[in-house]
């Protein structure tokens, strides 16, 4: 059974600070962009989405 796997971005934030994600950051006023993105697996008739929600 071969599968394809494809990565669908469906959003961004590019307004996030390093600030935001990290504790003790040497530099938390640096960017820190984040792009948002589900999986969806293809293998013949068959297909699922994976959200990691992550």
């Amino acid at each position: 059974m071969l599968w394809k796997v494809h990565a669908l971005k469906y959003a961004d934030r590019n307004t996030r600070v390093r600030g935001d994600s990290f504790i003790f950051d040497d530099h938390p006023s640096a960017p820190h962009g984040m792009d948002y993105f589900v999986w969806l697996l293809e293998s013949g008739d068959r297909r699922t989405l994976v959200d990691t929600g992550y």
